[in-house]
Parts: structure tokens; sequence; C-alpha cells
């Protein structure tokens, strides 16, 4: 039963020293070149001790597997972006070769990434629109006229890309990942939803096989629902003949899409060598064997010829960074967010370390690498000449999944209602105004969140459970011991700051029925106050009488007290510190006043379970008699206020006056 101050004398407590600069320079261990080579390159680590035996040939496997999806999605992925679909061929071969070495995810399929990619669709539209105000459909355009907007489009492509890559660098070298936390995962889930809305009307326009004027800006996503509907009232006879073969394709594509992916599901583990269905690739097969011997490319669009080769490297246009870099940013942390997400989602299932800081600079290398060959941004896949129904079918496949993201608000609705709302902000607000808009409003929405969150601690009382020690919130448990008429023990499990310091009195005065205000009111009308002398400051007082354990009976002279009268039989609170994390000056200056408060009306506040950090914050701010009235644990609180009586006459602690008092 010892307070702090007591506890630290007798187990020799010894605060840690803080250090200059020099200091911290001088006790900083020199780098070993070794393991700084190992951390940057983290293939060195595990390559030497690669089985291959073991390992080899499933991984061998593995790869054809991803290699297969990589093609397919690289082409399909292409269009989301807005451009020639050879350029997700690039991203899916160049990108993946530095993340190898500078990455620590094992698991983690390195490539193109939906989100990016219909953010960047929706931006590179209003740098360079389709020719004659149509999407990418070369049935209805002279090849020229479309590969000059290509041309065009990936050198706005190739600077985003860039930028990409100097930012998770940039976030890398500085360590500031712990910005990924803006983006809570309601937050994540509602955009992504918001996302894959957008991308299920890009693609439609594709899987119908007509075009229309994209619009953008605010509402752009209803406009262009309603000019699809507008274009389809308006077909003229060949355009509906089109229409026609086209939803076929469509339609039959997604049937067998949907079929391969069922059958891998329920009997994948029964193929050779646990090797999946292909169905990507097949669909592919099949859809230009049957456009090229039946001619279907005269009635449905197709992508045209693929270029054979690789790309020269080429440094990108920087001029052109104005247009791109709020859009650069959006993309940037959307992408760094969800393959941290990823990445440590696999780390656990994998039961190794994911170096977070080396994930982000990894990818950061990866994209700066891929600028050079004409790469779309490339970040954590969320799943793995052609006819373009086709690549739009594998699309909508592929990221269906996605849209059972609105089960989440039925749990976030029970559990959290705020997490709830920041999910159907996030994904109104990017339906009503724009991709990047809308992540900006879900991250506003987010930290006003937390802000609630913080701002609004409802203080809780506890009780004892009989025959524990232990105590519970109240009205939750049958078995509580009896209650002790002069002690009320209250917990309050958040961070005091300036966003809740003010409202934390009026709360422990609601839960314990005492207004200590209107007590002391009552006080002053019926015991007189000693007046101080003219040449003392009004606001000084002497030391706290609080009772300790080794001085319970501590009285202050009588011409600087106030007699207290006692209506209630409340004589001390204890309040439970263990879940107060944090604790800023406007805190402490609001937690003295509490205490001088209570003190004022008879009531002694009792400190329990502080962390050292808490402590400290009161110590350095001249408050040392924080230690006389804290206790390592409630239960020696309450036993001290068991074996001691209210001191009938208390002051006040020195502390500046409130603005209320000014």
């Amino acid at each position: 039963m010892r307070n702090e101050r007591e506890f630290q004398i007798a187990h020799g407590y010894q605060p840690k020293p803080k250090q200059s600069i020099c200091d911290y320079v001088r006790n900083t261990p020199k780098p070993d070149p070794k393991k700084i080579l190992f951390k940057v390159f983290p293939i060195l680590t595990w390559l030497p001790l690669y089985d291959i035996r073991k390992f080899l040939l499933a991984d061998i496997v593995a790869g054809l597997i991803v290699g297969v999806m990589k093609v397919s999605q690289g082409l399909a992925y292409a269009q989301l972006a807005g451009q020639h679909p050879v350029y997700g061929l690039y991203t899916c071969l160049f990108p993946p070769l530095p993340y190898a070495l500078f990455a620590s995810s094992k698991h983690l399929s390195f490539g193109s990434f939906a989100t990016s990619d219909i953010m960047i669709g929706a931006f590179i539209e209003t740098l360079v629109p389709s020719p004659n105000g149509t999407t990418t459909n070369n049935s209805s355009m002279t090849e020229i006229g479309w590969e000059a907007v290509y041309d065009e489009r990936i050198l706005y492509v190739t600077v985003i890309t860039f930028l990409c890559g100097c930012f998770l660098v940039f976030i890398a070298v500085f360590k500031l990942g712990f910005l990924a936390r803006l983006f809570s995962q309601p937050l994540q889930r509602g955009f992504i939803f918001a996302v894959v809305c957008y991308l299920y009307v890009s693609q439609s326009i594709t899987l119908l096989g007509i075009s229309i004027v994209k619009n953008t800006g605010p509402l752009s996503f209803f406009k262009d629902i309603y000019a699809i509907f507008e274009k389809l009232t308006k077909l003229d006879g060949n355009e509906q003949i089109t229409l026609l073969y086209t939803i076929i394709v469509s339609v039959v594509s997604i049937i067998f899409l949907f079929s391969a992916k069922m059958v891998n599901n329920k009997f994948k583990h029964k193929f050779p060598l646990n090797i999946p269905f292909p169905g990507e690739l097949l669909l592919l097969i099949i859809a230009t064997v049957v456009s090229e011997f039946t001619e279907l490319y005269n009635i449905v669009s197709v992508i045209g010829n693929v270029p054979q080769g690789l790309p020269y490297p080429k440094v990108p246009d920087l001029s052109r960074t104005p247009n791109v870099i709020g859009d650069s940013v959006a993309i940037t942390v959307v992408g760094m967010t969800v393959a941290l997400s990823l990445g440590t989602n696999f780390a656990d299932k994998g039961k190794y370390p994911l170096d977070s800081t080396q994930e982000i600079q990894a990818v950061g290398f990866s994209n700066l690498f891929g600028s050079f060959f004409s790469c779309l941004p490339a970040f954590g896949a969320m799943s793995r000449s052609c006819v373009q129904a086709c690549l739009s079918a594998m699309v909508v496949v592929s990221v269906a999944n996605l849209l059972l993201h609105i089960r989440d608000l039925k749990t976030l609705w029970v559990s959290q209602k705020l997490d709830c709302t920041v999910w159907i902000i996030t994904c109104v607000g990017t339906l009503l105004t724009s991709i990047t808009l809308g992540l900006a409003i879900g991250v506003c929405a987010a930290l006003l969140s937390n802000i609630v969150k913080i701002s609004f601690p409802k203080p809780h009382e506890l009780h004892l459970i009989s025959n524990t020690g232990i105590y519970k919130r109240a009205g939750l448990y049958d078995k509580k011991g009896q209650p002790t008429n002069h002690v009320i023990v209250l917990s309050l499990d958040a961070p005091i700051s300036f966003l809740n310091a003010a409202k934390l009195s009026r709360d422990m005065q609601k839960v314990c029925g005492i207004d200590a205000v209107k007590e002391r009111q009552k006080n002053s009308e019926q015991v007189p106050v000693h007046s101080k002398s003219d040449g003392e400051n009004e606001n000084s007082r002497s030391e706290s009488s609080i009772p300790s354990s080794s001085n319970a009976d501590v009285t202050n002279d009588s011409s600087d007290v106030t007699s207290v009268l006692k209506p209630h039989q409340t004589e001390f609170i204890v309040l439970d510190c263990s879940g107060i994390n944090f604790v800023d000056s406007v805190g402490v200056r609001e937690l003295k006043k509490i205490i001088i408060d209570f003190e004022r009306i008879g009531i002694n506040i009792l400190l329990a379970a502080c962390s050292e950090s808490f402590l400290q914050t009161f110590v350095a701010t001249g408050y040392d008699e924080i230690l006389a009235i804290s206790y390592v644990s409630i239960d020696d609180a309450v036993q001290f206020t068991k074996s001691h009586t209210q001191v009938q006459n208390v002051s006040a602690i020195e502390i500046e006056p409130s603005d209320n008092e000014i």
C-alpha cells in the first residue's frame, strides 16, 4: 500500500537521463557495412539458403501461374489507365525486377494495380481526351489517330510513375511510413468500393461496344451513366448489330471466367501439381482464334496489333510534372497503403517479419526503374491481340469480390458507427466528386472521426468483483463486492488533451453525482473565507494537503484555507489511469484544477496505475505532488482510503488561473 513516491524510493527508481545531441551521436554504434548490405538487399539473406530440391519445382509452377495472370491482367488493366495494352505488358516485366532485389515480402505479386490504373484513366482523359471524345475503341478510329493519343498519354503516365517512385523513396528515407495509418481500413474499403464502381461504369462502355463523350469533374460518375443510357437509345442499325455481338461476346466471356473461377475454387487441389485451370489465358486464345477465323474483328472492337520487342530506356519528360503532381501524390498514398496492407497480411500468414520501410523503398525503386521503360505505376496486386470485350470481362470478374466490401457496413454499424460513417462518406464523396478528391474527403472524415472519439471520452464507475481484487465496469457483473460509501472508483480510457480536458471535469462530476462547483458555492455561503494580505498574489497557494500513506493528517495554516462542509458521504475518488496513454499541457492543467475543485468540497482524488510517461509529464511541470497521490494499482489506492480519514481543512495547488477565473 505505497504511493508512487514511496515505491520509487523503496525500489531504487532511476529516471533515464536525457541525452544531448552530441551524446546521442557519440553513443550510436558505428554502422556495420555487412548489415547495411543485407538490409538494403534482403534477397541476400534468403537466396543462399534456398533449397532447390524442395522449392524449385513448386516455384516454377507458381511463376507460370502468376505469369499467365499477369499477362492477361496487364493487357486488361492498361485499358483502365487509358493506355495501349502493350504498356501493361511492360509493367508486368520491368518493375518486378528491382522489387525482387529490394523487397522484404516473399509472397507479394508485384505489377499492375487496378485502383491506380483506374485513377490514371480518369485523370488522363482530362489531359489527353480520346479522339472525337470516344473511348479507346479502334473500330471507329483510324489507327494513326489512336497511336498519337497513346504516344501523348504515355508521356504523362511515365512522369506519374517517376514521381510515385520519388515520393516512395522519400517516405522510406525519412521513415514517414506512419502516414499510411491515416488510411484506416474503413476508409480504404469504402474508397476501393467507389473505385470499383467507377471501373464498372468505365468497362461497361467496352462491354457494350459503344462510345460516349467522357465527363470530368463533380458528378462525372453519374453523368457517364446517363450518357451510356442516352447512347443506347440513339443507336442506328449498324451500331445495334455491333451492340448485339459485343454483348454476346461479353456475356459468354464473363460466364466462362466465373465458371473457371468456380472450378478452381472447388477442384484446384485435385489438379496436377495444384496448377489451377488457366481461364484467362484460355479465353484470350479462344477469342483471338475466333476473331481471326470468323472476321469478328470487323464487327466487335479489338485492340489491334501489339508491338513486338522491348522498349528502349528513356528519361521521363519532367516538364509535365506540374500537370500530374497532385494525382501522383494520391496514387502514391493509395498504392503504398494497399501494398503494405497486403504485404503484412502475407507476412503474418508466412510467419516472417516484414520491414515496412524497406518495402516502401523497394516499391519506390521499382517504379523509378519502370518509369524509364514506359511502365504504369506498379504496386502489389490484389488478385492476378485479343477482343476488347474479353479483356473488359477479365477486369470485371477479377475485381468482382471487391464489391463485397459493402457487407462491411452491417458489421461496422454494429461494432463502431463512426467507422461505418467514414466508409459511407468516403464512398459517397468519391462517387459525387472524383477519385482523387474523394480520397481527400475520406482522409478528412477519418481524421475527424478520431478527433470525435478523443473529444468525447466517458469516465466509467468501477466496482470490485467479489473475491478477486479486480475492478470492472459497474453494471456488467452480478457478483460485485459491497460498495464503499466513501470511495468512488472511476476509469477513463482515453488520452487527456486540449480536445477533451475541459469536458473531463463535467463528466466526472456527472458520473459521481457531485457538482463540485455548486458544492463549493454552497460552502462559500456558509463558511467565511479568510482573506489574503494585499501583497500576496491572489493565485498563490500553499502546498497541497492531500493525504499520503506517510502523512495522513497534514493540515495547513488556518489563514490560507477554507473549512469544508461535507453534505455528501464521498471522501475519495480513485481514478484508474491505466487507459490514459498520453496527457498534454492543457490536460495537466485541467487535471490539477479538477483535483483542487474536489479538494475544496472535501473530496480527495487519488490516481492509480499511472504510466511512467504520464507521471513524468506532471513532474516536468513542477508538480511533484502527483507522486504522493498516485498508487501502483487501484487496490493499493482503495486500501489506503480504508485506513485514512478525510482531512477537514484543505487548500489548493499553485496553478495559473483558468480562463473562466480571469
